[in-house]
């Protein structure tokens, strides 16, 4: 998250947790929505919990920077498939803000302040 006053960076978030499957590609949390099965090794049990952690923490930062979102004359959102879902769910701090949210279609590797 970035807030920014024309050209000035205010305020800037982030949070970075291990939720992708290294060789086998995407998130831990679409495969377990694909197959029937839940996979129960090591590794997949630590993305879950991350997944988890990473959640709660975004939730958190929105939750925290609420009034500053609200005096946000607009706000930019990259957040493709479930993210999306997660951050706008009706009781999710972003859904009421949806007036202001306007999609931004860019692929960024990680969240970060470069990429912002």
């Amino acid at each position: 998250m970035g807030i920014f006053e024309k050209d000035r960076c205010i305020l800037h978030k982030s949070d970075h947790k291990y939720v992708c499957r290294k060789k086998a590609g995407g998130r831990q949390i679409s495969k377990d929505g694909c197959s029937g099965t839940n996979i129960q090794s090591m590794g997949s049990q630590i993305r879950r919990h991350q997944e988890k952690l990473h959640q709660e923490k975004v939730s958190n930062i929105l939750t925290d920077h609420f009034a500053d979102l609200e005096k946000s004359d607009l706000i930019f959102l990259q957040a493709p498939g479930v993210n999306r879902l997660l951050l706008i769910s009706e009781d999710e701090v972003l859904f009421k803000l949806k007036h202001k949210l306007r999609s931004v279609c860019l692929t960024a590797k990680k969240a970060n302040y470069t990429e912002v």
